[in-house]
């Protein structure tokens, strides 16, 4: 059962659409997506959204797309966007109302960004996710990326080691550039092109590990941790 379900039927209400107001907030971007580190707590803070960034940069840069961080001013920015943290609670409604999608932590941004039917990707710790995630999502446009563990979530606000931190970004930075309909099937010359520019270049491994690329399909139907989860990532050439 959902959270908000659960909610509902322990105060007897009903549970209708939700209505977001939203503020205008001038804008010089016209093409970006957003981003926000905001955790209700550290166990759901990720801590690698830099090299997330540092992955998708030079494919959103060649299209034109910027990275709008949305949040509290408190923390230390992400690196290489543009900080809209000092927005009020409308303003920042209505600048995801604007955008192309949202990645981060799952937060209030990410369930207003699903309400508003924007395409989200968000790392998540060891938790349930199906009675944590935004209510009003379309499963076709949300991406929520756990860590591989058959543990049950502790649940608890603190994890040592931090779960959530075994997402890897460059699994996450394929994620987002899937969903704004990015081409990352890159070909060996544009790789090449891309370290000489930027140095670094991003390799998708499936696209460069011939054998095990086949066995994705039937890991994804198991569900569950197998040797494969050692292999693939030990034996991938990329």
């Amino acid at each position: 059962m959902h959270k908000l379900e659960s909610f509902a039927l322990s105060a007897g209400s009903k549970i209708n659409e939700p209505f977001i107001e939203s503020l205008f907030y001038p804008l010089v971007d016209t093409k970006f997506i957003c981003v926000s580190k905001n955790s209700t707590s550290e166990a759901k803070s990720y801590d690698h959204f830099d090299d997330v960034i540092f992955h998708i940069k030079p494919f959103l840069d060649k299209e034109g797309i910027s990275i709008l961080e949305l949040g509290k001013t408190e923390q230390a920015p992400v690196f290489y966007t543009k900080d809209y943290r000092h927005l009020n609670r409308l303003q920042s409604n209505f600048v995801i109302e604007k955008s192309l999608m949202y990645f981060g932590n799952l937060n209030i941004y990410a369930h207003l960004a699903s309400r508003l039917h924007k395409k989200v990707v968000c790392p998540i710790n060891n938790d349930y996710i199906n009675s944590i995630k935004p209510y009003w999502s379309n499963p076709d446009e949300c991406v929520f990326l756990g860590p591989d563990t058959d543990q049950k979530p502790t649940m608890l606000d603190s994890e040592l080691p931090k779960t959530i931190n075994q997402v890897n970004p460059e699994l996450v930075a394929s994620r987002i550039l899937e969903s704004l309909n990015i081409k990352i099937n890159l070909e060996q010359n544009d790789i090449e092109t891309q370290i000489n520019k930027n140095n670094f270049g991003f390799m998708f491994a499936p696209n460069y590990h011939n054998a095990m690329r086949f066995v994705g399909p039937t890991r994804k139907k198991i569900g569950k941790r197998t040797i494969f989860n050692m292999i693939g990532p030990l034996s991938s050439p990329a």
